[in-house]
């Protein structure tokens, strides 16, 4: 049988919409090597080395009924060269191209009929660079394994790694009946998430909360606080297709040696400084910003534990979104990062302490149907990301 969703990733799907796509994307630059780099030897390249990430060759297939999970299978269709595309920029080449480029780009969906990913070579940047920008859907990758291709078309050295020849032959499609099968299978072995799946597909979304909150108390005050008005900002607002992309710079180093005095993670310093860029924001916006201001955001938390070794063969997501205030009242930087310390080892502990199944009561029945919208208040504006990655 083939490989099912975890209820993590499954809720990756179903959460997507026109104006929220779940894909999250990467942005590479390099100096063209002297020997020269196209798009045949990139396509090349990939071809070479995705037998290290057999998920990228296999595609979502959806059990009939909504009896089940869906489940990964080979795409026998599987052509690289659709996935691997190229682009490129007009003269002068400049950063604020590349950057128009990519947020064109993240604004479009993938395609779920096939593998969930694509890469573009872009050409045209000037000093002669050329860029990498990969699009990959949330439910194949969860940026905590480094199981993504941008990783395995890379090399520590100059010496390229050596990879085994790949006779790729792709399994045969299951029918509709086999899923079926597997999901009565299933149902045999796990029969609470059998109940589960069938409410979903009868719309009972409503019995499904309830059994959830009778047994994660901690999720459904999450989802209480959620169902609050979000504190009004003009990131409150009704949101479009499309999405920007910006380039934010800093020193990893400077982060380091905050942490390091601090005693706290490379990640608490981040929150606090994207809190303190927030606020000078909303102040530059002439927006109110108070002791009692506020911003609830998102933010993926890991649940991976050490037990939890990141295979190729087992890609997937082993992450919960925990709900994060960004400090904007605080004026001080070492006030806003000891609010934002504190809150994160609040949310660090629970997840870590039930384990990486935690999340999967929540999102394995329930996001089909009651998390269709933006949980914490209403969706980020047009000009955010969601969906797109940045560089620090």
């Amino acid at each position: 049988m083939p490989p099912r969703l975890s209820p993590l990733d499954a809720s990756f799907l179903y959460l997507e919409q026109p104006t929220t796509p779940m894909h999250v994307g990467a942005v590479s630059v390099f100096r063209r090597p002297r020997a020269g780099f196209d798009y045949d030897r990139l396509v090349d390249l990939v071809e070479q080395r995705i037998a290290l990430v057999p998920r990228y060759r296999q595609k979502v297939r959806y059990v009939p009924g909504n009896l089940a999970r869906p489940v990964w299978i080979d795409d026998p269709d599987f052509d690289v060269a659709y996935h691997v595309r190229r682009s490129a920029l007009p003269k002068p080449g400049s950063e604020d191209q590349l950057t128009e480029l990519v947020a064109r780009l993240m604004s479009r969906p993938l395609d779920h009929t096939r593998p969930l990913w694509e890469m573009y070579l872009v050409e045209g940047l000037d000093q002669s660079r050329i860029a990498v920008v990969t699009k990959t859907h949330q439910a194949m990758v969860d940026g905590i394994s480094a199981i993504d291709i941008g990783q395995v078309i890379l090399d520590v050295s100059p010496e390229p790694r050596v990879v085994p020849e790949d006779l790729w032959m792709p399994r045969p499609e299951p029918s509709g009946a086999e899923l079926v099968l597997g999901a009565v299978a299933d149902a045999v072995a796990r029969p609470g998430e059998a109940v589960d799946n069938v409410r979903v597909a009868t719309g009972d979304a409503m019995a499904t909360v309830g059994k959830v909150a009778g047994a994660a108390g901690k999720l459904f005050s999450m989802a209480w606080t959620a169902s609050r008005p979000a504190p009004g900002t003009p990131l409150n607002v009704d949101i479009s297709t499309q999405r920007r992309f910006a380039v934010a710079r800093a020193e990893l180093d400077d982060y380091r040696r905050v942490r390091a005095a601090h005693g706290c993670t490379v990640n608490d310093v981040v929150l606090s400084v994207v809190s303190g860029a927030l606020r000078n924001w909303l102040l530059s916006r002439g927006e109110p910003v108070t002791p009692s201001s506020t911003v609830r955001a998102m933010v993926p938390l890991s649940v991976r534990g050490e037990a939890d070794v990141p295979s190729s063969a087992t890609a997937g997501s082993l992450a919960t979104g925990s709900r994060r205030s960004w400090w904007t009242c605080r004026s001080g930087s070492r006030a806003r990062w000891c609010a934002c310390t504190t809150s994160r080892t609040r949310c660090a502990s629970t997840p870590r302490a039930a384990g990486p199944s935690a999340p999967t009561p929540w999102s394995g029945s329930v996001a089909s149907r009651r998390l269709r919208c933006t949980p914490w208040g209403r969706a980020p504006p047009a000009g955010s990301r969601s969906g797109s990655s940045t560089w620090w």
